[in-house]
């Protein structure tokens, strides 16, 4: 006697059970499933990796030491920076996205 196995579930039932498993990561802990919000935090982490190296390389030629030193201590603080930037701002994204609806 050997049982039929489960059927596949619908598009509409996955659909609705990852909308369920985002909630429980919002308010819990867990991945990000949204493109949106992965897209806005690779951007902002970016743009402050970016803007740190920039900073350091600066820094670094105006104190006279070594440009490359200041372009690596400068990107490493400003990706760590932007990490958390970006939460703050997928936050911020979320709060305007919810009062709009």
């Amino acid at each position: 006697m050997s049982e039929q196995p489960a059927p596949w579930p619908s598009e509409a039932e996955m659909k609705e059970s990852k909308e369920k498993d985002q909630k429980v990561f919002d308010t819990v802990m867990g991945p990000n499933l949204r493109l949106r919000d992965n897209l806005i935090q690779l951007a902002v982490i970016v743009a402050g990796t970016a803007i740190g190296a920039g900073v350091g390389a600066g820094y670094a030629r105006a104190s006279g030491n070594d440009p490359i030193a200041g372009v690596v201590l400068g990107a490493f603080a400003g990706l760590l920076l932007s990490l958390f930037l970006s939460g703050f701002v997928i936050g911020v994204v979320r709060a305007i996205l919810a009062v709009r609806k």
